[in-house]
């Protein structure tokens, strides 16, 4: 008998419509100390209302510790975490993510 594959699975949906921005936070911290960037993860989605799974890391800098996250937020969702990022102070962050954040989240930019 003639064996033949499988056929492919069916490519993934497309996200839902929405925008995507980059963040970038500055945090007192060492990077070569331990820091959770999961646990940042998690309560940076818990302090904007939206899932973990729409926020990813793309670096974490030494220095004071700069994390870059890739933020993506669906218009379906009705949350407003751009301007609740806009708004907040370094203290608010801080409280948030359980960190101290030294300068606010004031580099927002748009992605294309």
């Amino acid at each position: 008998p003639v064996l033949t594959p499988p056929p492919s699975p069916p490519p993934p949906s497309p996200p839902p419509p929405g925008i995507d921005y980059r963040l970038s936070i500055r945090i007192d911290a060492n990077v070569n100390d331990y820091f959770d960037v999961d646990a940042f993860v998690t309560r940076l989605a818990n302090f904007l209302d939206i899932p973990e799974r729409f926020i990813r890391v793309i670096s974490v800098v030494s220095g004071s510790v700069i994390v870059t996250v890739l933020i993506y937020e669906p218009s379906a969702l009705g949350s407003n975490a751009k301007l609740l990022l806009d708004r907040s102070s370094a203290a608010e962050l801080s409280a948030a993510l359980n960190v101290t954040v030294l300068s606010g989240a004031s580099t927002i930019t748009l992605l294309p």
